[in-house]
């Protein structure tokens, strides 16, 4: 069990059978999950050998996909239950998305920079099905999307105005 999708996918009895998991907190997850979430999200494109999309416009995909997640989170009905250190690190990741989108900003190597944008949108995803589990889970969460931040904005080189990279 990976994503969101495929915890919506359990019954309460299946996700009860998770150590540390009651059938009270599994209700608990799913009733959530079936108030805040209008729809699974679409899997992610996957590459084919013909008409396969290309690193870049996966990059966009996924920069488009995590910023509208990051903005959902920020400005939802459960924002203010938000650590100070997760909404900084979301505000973060949405500039530098936004960056990604516009095109100011050249990817040196799109294919590590789709493995990142990948795993931070896994992180916002089950940021935001635990948002009630507290602020220690937060901080790790947040910790490690800065990480994956991070190492996203070293594969970025800022474009100037010239169009020089």
């Amino acid at each position: 069990m990976r994503t969101l999708n495929d915890i919506m996918t359990l019954s309460a009895e299946e996700l009860s059978r998770i150590p540390g998991i009651t059938p009270v907190k599994a209700k608990q997850i799913l009733d959530y999950i079936q108030e805040h979430v209008e729809k699974p999200s679409p899997p992610p494109m996957e590459e084919t050998a013909e008409g396969a999309p290309s690193n870049r416009e996966l990059a966009t995909t996924l920069a488009q996909e995590l910023m509208n997640q990051a903005q959902e989170l920020l400005k939802g009905e459960n924002s203010s239950e938000l650590s100070h250190g997760m909404s900084r690190q979301l505000a973060r990741i949405i500039i530098q998305c936004d960056l990604v989108l516009h095109d100011q900003v050249a990817l040196r190597k799109p294919r590590k920079s789709v493995n990142h944008l990948k795993a931070m949108r896994e992180m916002i995803v089950s940021a935001s099905a635990g948002l009630h589990d507290g602020k220690i889970k937060q901080s790790k969460v947040s910790v490690a999307l800065r990480d994956r931040r991070r190492k996203l904005k070293e594969l970025c080189v800022r474009k100037n105005s010239e169009g020089k990279n």
